[in-house]
């Protein structure tokens, strides 16, 4: 079981909030607080509010979309920045390479099964447990 302080799912689609959160369930994750936002601007607010350990975030979001959510993370240098998993129905890796983020730690391309979160979670755990956020 790995346990982990706070969770931030940013996804336009509540069912795709939802498989993620049943995939981390599959994985045996154990988090104090999972949030769920349903585009960038409500992930930004959550981020200022308070850290969190892991983002699964989406590219194509309305209001603010996961790149836009990223870029603003980076130049802003108040708000913690966490590992970040990209979640996206994005074919090209490009526009993940674009954004020269190294807090991004895995690619998630939609639809993905259960097994290939657990896999991704597994080795981006690793990271996150150095750095947690208690």
């Amino acid at each position: 079981m790995i346990e982990l302080g706070r969770i931030l799912i940013v996804d336009d689609s509540a069912m795709m909030r939802t498989v993620v959160r049943k995939s981390l369930d599959m994985a045996k994750v154990k988090a104090r607080e999972v949030v769920e936002a349903k585009n960038g601007l409500e992930a930004w607010k959550q981020l200022e509010l308070r850290p969190f350990d892991i983002m699964f975030c989406d590219l194509n979001m309305p209001e603010l979309t996961g790149d836009e959510l990223i870029q603003r993370l980076m130049k802003d240098g108040k708000v913690l920045i966490p590992p970040i998993v990209i979640v996206s129905s994005e074919a090209s890796m490009e526009r993940v390479d674009c954004l020269k983020c190294d807090h991004i730690v895995g690619v998630l391309r939609k639809p993905f099964s259960p097994e290939k979160i657990v896999a991704l979670f597994s080795e981006a755990a690793k990271l996150v447990r150095k750095e947690m956020v208690l």
